[in-house]
């Protein structure tokens, strides 16, 4: 590790183990609360929402939060995050997953799922992200942390979705 890159892992290390919820004086585990997913979805996604919240609730995961700005405020994700008073686990468990309509986005074969800046609804087109979880579950945990970020305020375009993809593959591990 470079000397840069270890001081920035030392500043803000204390940040995104609060994020995660790891900090002293908060609790380690994830909260009880059931994610709000459509039962249209099925187990699959729940499955693969409580997978992805694991991963951003790991300090080297939340860091991705240190990585994109929020377009509405120019603010790291990050403090977005912290502005809402939730962590990361509990952030992304309190948004809701609902079917993604057969007209839209989800007619594009590539989108697993979608949502815009700041809303708190991520729609999943169920073929596509199916298809996605048999080939990779921990792909398919990446998407939801992708979306996450969107739902914190990032914009797409710039950045691309690949780069967005790529940093959370990154940070988050496959």
């Amino acid at each position: 590790m470079t000397a840069p890159a270890r001081g920035l892992l030392i500043r803000t290390l204390p940040l995104v183990l609060l994020l995660a919820g790891l900090a002293e004086g908060t609790p380690a585990a994830a909260p009880s609360r059931k994610p709000n997913v459509d039962p249209q979805l099925g187990p699959f996604v729940h499955a693969q929402v409580m997978r992805a919240a694991r991963r951003f609730g790991s300090p080297a995961c939340a860091l991705v939060l240190e990585d994109f700005p929020d377009e509405r405020t120019g603010r790291r994700l990050a403090e977005s995050l912290t502005a809402s008073g939730q962590t990361a686990i509990e952030y992304l468990r309190s948004l809701a997953y609902r079917l993604g309509p057969a007209a839209g986005p989800c007619d594009n074969p590539q989108i697993d799922a979608y949502t815009s800046p700041g809303s708190r609804t991520i729609f999943i087109c169920r073929e596509q992200f199916l298809r996605r979880q048999r080939s990779s579950e921990g792909f398919a945990a990446n998407v939801l942390i992708h979306e996450t970020l969107h739902s914190l305020g990032l914009g797409e375009n710039p950045p691309a979705p690949s780069e967005i993809t790529a940093r959370v593959d990154e940070r988050c591990g496959r």
